[in-house]
């Protein structure tokens, strides 16, 4: 719920343009041991100031599937972007970016452009609709929860606003927000030029003028007061402004106690950062909760900053950061380029993630996958950005769910166009009985082949696929490598032509068959010369101790380098 202010409209600005700040993990060999801290446990810091004005965590696109995959009604609704409501200023700004003032466009749309032009999280609006009027859910909304979407104008006791519209509620919802957090912040000038704020003062839930660095006392609805906090950041500043309900835990949810003397008090705050981190991961960086808490790790390879691939030392669950964890060797294994906490909780093993390179340009992005148990029932695919504090899409798929341990996602570029697609790779229980590899178009709504090769049907554990540019041509090839049970006693290589229904090669290497817990096979272009090199990583079991990188010559049968890394094994 918000406040009204008397504020002119007409006044508005142009919104300040912010950079988002990127959680650097600076204590790597402490991470399992620290402790998991949900963002909503510390009332005075329930969002991070970067993860609020973070307008770019979604497309218009990707508001539309997220909206689809929560099977809202608004993914079917459309609505007159009435820019005049917005004011002068703002209607300019608005057709500057190219929002069709006086069209009836998507409900997703009005929400993306309000994002643009106000710079607040399009998320932090979606778990806000869902707070105020559990509209981001609602398959059939009612024309109240429409009209109050973001419960602007709608105090918690008193008339809401009656002359309102969607449009009016998100433009002036995420305007106030934004309007907030610059107050906060002591910046007067945003829109217009005024030295006086007011936070509503409602039942003296709190005291006005909410700045960081302030204790805020907060009361029940019986005015008995029952928490105190510490405001840390503008963002919470801003929040708290808008519904004046701390972070009250009334499950008594993390082993902490249910706060509240009489426990009558609203939940407004809680529902906010519940429905935020439910969908999108933390509201705080680098910290998450509510992760698959046993300790799992894996190595892949990335091309980071260059065509050059780099090993990355993954946790995907059970850090101490309570997030998935992304940790980058430099070339040579010995020191590490970057650590990375992200946005997201450690996941499960029906989940995975990949790394691909989705737009042709030099650098990968990384891609969690969730094949199993997932909100819509459909195969998910969530594209972070590059520093991983965020998605730049999320969507479901066209697939139906699967079964992890018979089926894979693996990113490669089968069909020449220099871009890497999400394959869906089936080892057990196809149509066929044939392995079976489904390649997906850009948006994961359409197959643009599915190929049944001419291998039957297999253990993953026995076999697996990969695919990789062994000669240099731009286009990869796909190879089924056997690491154990296999007729040579040795890891083999075994080469498909192109539509995987005859073989190019066979290859039996140097390595003696290797057990899939003690290393795994993977191929990166290690040297950034455009051809991809067969790596044996060792994860456990190695003489040195060490995770250990073994990246064969072309053809499979000698070693060019060897490398015992700085991380111990597993």
């Amino acid at each position: 719920m918000t406040f009204r202010n008397s504020i002119n409209m007409d006044m508005k600005n142009k919104l300040l343009i912010l950079t988002i700040l990127v959680f650097v993990l600076t204590i790597f060999t402490s991470f399992l041991s620290n402790q998991q801290v949900s963002a909503a446990q510390d009332g005075g810091r329930i969002i991070d100031n970067s993860i609020f004005l973070n307008s770019n965590s979604m497309t218009k696109e990707g508001i539309q599937s997220f909206l689809s995959g929560k099977g809202a009604g608004l993914a079917n609704l459309s609505f007159v972007i009435d820019c005049d409501l917005a004011g002068t200023q703002a209607k300019a700004i608005y057709q500057s970016i190219g929002a069709p003032c006086g069209s009836s466009i998507p409900a997703s749309h009005i929400i993306f452009y309000a994002s643009q032009i106000y710079g607040i999280n399009p998320q932090v609006i979606l778990a806000t609709m869902q707070k105020e009027q559990s509209l981001t859910t609602a398959s059939n909304p009612t024309s109240w929860q429409l009209n109050q979407a973001m419960g602007y104008a709608c105090p918690t006791s008193g008339d809401c606003e009656s002359s309102s519209s969607f449009f009016y509620q998100i433009d002036n919802g995420t305007w106030v927000l934004r309007f907030h957090y610059e107050r906060a912040r002591g910046n007067n000038s945003w829109w217009y030029t005024s030295t006086s704020w007011t936070c509503g003062t409602e039942k003296n839930y709190y005291k006005p003028n909410l700045y960081p660095g302030q204790n805020v006392r907060f009361y029940d609805q019986d005015n008995v007061l029952y928490r105190t906090h510490f405001i840390a950041n503008a963002a919470t500043s801003s929040l708290y402004c808008y519904t004046p309900h701390t972070y009250n835990n009334p499950s008594g949810l993390f082993g902490l106690p249910a706060y509240g003397t009489t426990g009558r008090y609203y939940t407004g705050s809680y529902n906010f950062v519940r429905f935020f981190e439910l969908w999108f991961g933390s509201t705080r960086t680098g910290i998450c909760y509510g992760g698959n808490e046993s300790v799992s790790v894996d190595v892949q390879f990335r091309k980071y900053d260059s065509r050059q691939d780099l090993a990355t030392f993954m946790i995907n669950s059970g850090s101490g950061s309570g997030c998935v964890e992304s940790h980058i060797w430099n070339p040579g294994y010995g020191s590490w380029k970057a650590h990375i906490a992200s946005n997201q909780p450690g996941i499960s093993a029906g989940s995975k993630i990949e790394f691909g390179n989705i737009d042709g340009g030099e650098t990968d992005v990384p891609i969690l996958f969730g094949l199993q148990n997932t909100s819509t029932n459909k195969i998910e695919s969530h594209i972070w950005a590059r520093d991983m504090q965020r998605y730049a899409s999320q969507s479901a798929t066209n697939a139906s769910l699967v079964d992890s341990t018979k089926s894979d996602i693996i990113m490669g570029d089968l069909n020449g166009d220099r871009k890497d697609e999400a394959i869906l790779v089936l080892y057990e229980g196809t149509g066929s009985g044939m392995i079976e590899l489904h390649g997906w178009n850009p948006n994961m709504q359409q197959w643009i082949y599915q190929i049944a090769t001419n291998h039957p049907v297999i253990s993953k554990n026995v076999m697996s696929v990969a695919l990789a540019d062994l000669d240099g041509d731009n286009d990869d090839e796909a190879i089924l490598i056997a690491k154990n049970n296999t007729g040579s006693g040795k890891i083999e290589f075994h080469v498909w032509n192109p539509g995987q229904w005859s073989w190019q090669s066979h290859i039996a290497s140097n390595m003696p068959q290797v057990n899939s817990e003690n290393g795994k096979v993977v191929f990166a272009d290690v040297d950034g010369n455009g051809t991809d090199e067969g790596v044996l990583v060792g994860l456990k079991g190695s003489g040195s101790g060490k995770i250990e990188f073994h990246v064969w010559n072309p053809g499979f049968g000698s070693w060019r380098s060897n490398h015992a890394s700085n991380q111990p094994t597993l």
